[in-house]
């Protein structure tokens, strides 16, 4: 028999409750199935809740849980997870609302006169009744339990979260701020870009303007120049015999730099020394190789600075120093020693300066003259570089040296010695070293 059941909610049933109701008689007499379907309560529905939990917990995307990529997106996401944090504490609230879980967990709590009237209906229901609500109750506790347990767990993780974004947002501050500076950095090496591709435009002009006025003019005849002017290429080649095969005699790799008409290979090669020559000019080239002889058409200075493994032993090069500028003249030398072998021999010969006659004959003769080489500056560069054994040779005088009477004073024969040296002495002159 079912006394006022419709004031029974599940609401009024406890875990405790339900443990003591079990210890008493058992009661045969009862309908439990109408009994527990007519107190039920309809306006809790457990699954309802757990809808409306699982609705406002949001479901985040991969793409959504990866897109982190200014502050500002930081702080807007932070901001909406804790907006659903708090709407999941207000569902929460309203669900403990409904099922205390300390007051039906505890002898003592919730309301005295409803904890009497839950220990009445027990004893009337009997353990079957007992025994179904006391399942219920413990699921609807634990639930609720779980479910404020969840919360403050998602709660801690959202604050660590927020933590570790903080310190991200920091850094991104840091990189946005790094990320200027080396903007502005690459704007300042556009800048510099600028600044130096406008000065290579700038020395281009400058050297081109050089070139022009100190530069190897392409359509002059420089081999009938020097027919008429230097001599005969069979003198010019005697000459060469005469000053220096003896020199080369046992080389073996002879290079002969600027090498011209081509006098001193077509020597060599007569007398079997392995050598070729290196000319700027394409018209002396063409010379050389009508003669059979081996050349190639390049820069003497850029040839050597190049040619490093060459391993030459011997170096030739006549008439050619006084083409070059000083910076030139360093790197052509240098160039010689770093391709050259040990024991390898050298011999560069250029006007001499010395000899007053030079500078009114050979030398303002050919507009392509640059400048004069001292005898001892030259000895002196190839010195510095690591040649040794340098000795100086002069070679063509002018004329030959006055005769005295005998009665002519020492004083006058030295005085008038210095005054011939001085305008007719030697038009040439050789240096001679070994590395």
């Amino acid at each position: 028999m079912v006394a006022d059941s419709s004031k029974f909610t599940v609401k009024a049933v406890c875990k405790e409750e339900l443990e003591m109701a079990m210890n008493n008689e058992e009661r045969n007499d009862i309908d439990f199935d109408a009994a527990f379907i007519e107190s039920y309560d309809p306006k809790i529905n457990i699954e309802k809740i757990q809808e409306e939990i699982k609705a406002k917990i949001p479901v985040k995307t991969r793409s959504e849980r990866i897109e982190i990529n200014t502050s500002h997106s930081l702080r807007s996401q932070l901001q909406e997870e804790r907006v659903r944090l708090d709407t999941l504490q207000q569902n929460l609230t309203h669900a403990n609302g409904v099922w205390d879980t300390i007051a039906y967990t505890n002898l003592t709590g919730g309301n005295p006169v409803k904890r009497k009237i839950r220990n009445l209906i027990m004893k009337f229901l009997g353990w079957p009744s007992r025994k179904y609500f006391r399942s219920q109750t413990i699921f609807n506790s634990d639930l609720v339990r779980a479910q404020n347990e969840s919360f403050n767990l998602i709660n801690m993780l959202i604050t660590r979260i927020e933590a570790q974004n903080e310190k991200i947002i920091s850094q991104e501050d840091e990189i946005v701020s790094l990320a200027r500076k080396l903007n502005n950095r690459f704007k300042e090496m556009e800048s510099y870009s600028k600044f130096l591709q406008d000065a290579q435009q700038k020395m281009d002009e400058a050297i081109s303007l050089v070139n022009n006025q100190l530069g190897f003019p392409a359509d002059f005849d420089y081999v009938g120049f020097e027919n008429k002017y230097r001599g005969e290429w069979t003198e010019i080649r005697k000459r060469m015999n005469d000053r220096y095969f003896d020199y080369f005699q046992d080389c073996r790799n002879v290079l002969d730099l600027g090498c011209g008409r081509g006098e001193f290979l077509s020597l060599l090669r007569d007398n079997q020394i392995p050598a070729f020559g290196v000319d700027m000019s394409a018209e002396m080239i063409e010379y050389c190789t009508k003669l059979g002889l081996q050349t190639e058409m390049a820069n003497a200075i850029e040839f050597v600075d190049k040619q490093m493994r060459l391993e030459l032993d011997g170096i030739f090069c006549a008439q050619m120093v006084e083409h070059l500028s000083s910076i030139e003249l360093m790197k052509f030398i240098r160039g010689c020693y770093s391709c050259m072998k040990e024991g390898g021999v050298i011999a560069l010969e250029t006007i001499n300066p010395l000899s007053l006659a030079t500078h009114r004959l050979s030398y303002p003769l050919d507009f392509t003259h640059r400048r004069f080489v001292h005898p001892y500056t030259l000895k002196f560069i190839l010195e510095s570089v690591g040649f040794s054994k340098v000795t100086i040779e002069y070679f063509t005088p002018v004329r030959d040296l006055p005769v005295f009477s005998d009665d002519t004073s020492s004083e006058v024969q030295e005085f008038m010695s210095d005054i011939q040296n001085a305008l007719f002495s030697e038009q040439d002159y050789a240096v001679k070293a070994i590395k």
